[in-house]
């Protein structure tokens, strides 16, 4: 399995759900913030299972999420909706999209 195939592992992509949801070290502030101070609307690429994308979405903030790894978007989908949020989470490569 390649290195980014692992991403659309379901197993894989619990797992990380699981570690990076645990870990904040600042980011999520910060991108709120800059977010905030540019009053648009953001495109988080490699957006993974919504760790960020959520909670700008919560400052009411414009967000999109892409990811090319579906059973990350798919992760993604679930948290945001059981926040009852509409969040526009694309699958594509983030590279050609």
């Amino acid at each position: 399995m390649s290195t980014l195939a692992r991403y659309d592992n379901p197993i894989f992509a619990r797992q990380y759900d699981m570690g990076e949801n645990q870990s904040n070290n600042g980011d999520i502030e910060f991108y709120t913030e800059l977010a905030k101070k540019l009053n648009g609307r953001v495109l988080e690429l490699g957006c993974g299972t919504g760790r960020i994308t959520i909670p700008l979405k919560k400052a009411g903030i414009d967000v999109t999420g892409l990811d090319f790894a579906a059973e990350m978007i798919n992760l993604a989908r679930k948290r945001a909706g059981k926040e009852k949020l509409r969040i526009n989470f694309k699958l594509a490569d983030a590279v050609g999209f």
